[in-house]
């Protein structure tokens, strides 16, 4: 566990000082956890997951937390069994079937246990509940996405993940906290969406679009056309596809693959480079289910902010 009362960070403005009046609990009063244990299927953790619209839970051995599985574990696990491109470029039909039954059923098979923490992203961080809510934005700019939150005997209360303080934070901007300066800031003064984006084709197979995701050490990608325009978006969170399929899709462009199973995701949506703040920003984030939105200069992604992205804005941001 983290120490309770521990020493915070950074509190260098209206927003960290805000946060350090709240407690963790009052982040995930009234929250259902959903756990999986260590022993299931992946094939049981992806359905709690898909049927409760959510992209992690707290895994359990022995009645005890010992860890996150999340849908970059799941993404890395796909890499790790998706068959090599030969195999479903030169097998016959009957054996390309073979091929695509086999990696079904590492995907489906393998237990939670073997899986959970896989990605080396979402490093499994319980925080006890009455800690103050800095502890939690300060984990979630170094890029850990969620966090168990624990009671004193060790069990899991909730589960507080970045969208969740970006919420309040939306909340907020409306009131409270309406003057903080660090929102009419433009994109580039503050610092965010300056990184280069790694695209892949609409006509990219799925085997080369998982490739790319996990090389790149990110939770998504911009889908873009012939001309680098932004069509749509594949993210780790698509992928329940590949359990619900009776053989997954990875010989499949990532086009076809998104128009079959989430046809949301095909979308140019994204904000200008030129005139974009800080505080339209967190708007977008309160108006859409997106951990991340791209910033396009002529329809062509130039940039992201992620939910990672403004944590590390707020934490670092000192008022004058």
């Amino acid at each position: 566990h983290t120490p309770r009362n521990p020493t915070m960070s950074n509190q260098n403005n209206q927003v960290t000082k805000k946060l350090h009046t709240l407690t963790l609990a009052e982040f995930v009063q009234d929250q259902t956890v959903h756990t999986v244990k260590a022993s299931d299927s992946l094939e049981a953790a992806v359905e709690l997951l898909y049927s409760n619209r959510i992209h992690s839970a707290p895994v359990l051995a022995e009645g005890k937390c010992v860890g996150v599985i999340d849908m970059l574990d799941l993404l890395t696990h796909a890499v790790l069994v998706a068959p090599e491109k030969e195999e479903l470029q030169t097998s016959n039909r009957k054996n390309k079937q073979e091929v695509l039954e086999r990696a079904g059923r590492a995907l489906a098979l393998q237990t939670v246990g073997n899986v959970v923490g896989l990605s080396g992203k979402d490093t499994y961080v319980p925080l006890d509940r009455d800690n103050e809510a800095t502890l939690a934005g300060d984990m979630f700019a170094t890029g850990v996405h969620r966090c168990p939150v624990v009671d004193e005997a060790g069990t899991v209360v909730g589960t507080l993940s970045q969208s969740a303080i970006v919420r309040w934070l939306a909340e907020q901007a409306t009131t409270p906290l309406k003057a903080f300066p660090g929102f009419d800031l433009p994109l580039a003064a503050a610092g965010l969406g300056q990184t280069e984006v790694v695209a892949v084709q609409k006509t990219a197979d799925m085997l080369d679009v998982l490739s790319t995701v996990q090389t790149a050490g990110v939770s998504a990608v911009p889908v873009v056309d012939s001309e680098g325009s932004l069509v749509g978006t594949f993210s780790a969170t698509d992928l329940t596809a590949f359990w619900e399929e009776k053989l997954p899709s990875f010989g499949k462009s990532v086009q076809d693959f998104l128009a079959h199973n989430s046809p949301n995701s095909l979308t140019s949506d994204s904000l200008p480079a030129e005139g974009t703040t800080v505080r339209q920003v967190v708007a977008y984030f309160a108006e859409k289910p997106y951990h991340r939105v791209w910033i396009t200069s002529n329809g062509k992604p130039t940039g992201v902010v992620s939910h990672t992205d403004l944590m590390c804005f707020l934490r670092d941001f000192k008022a004058e």
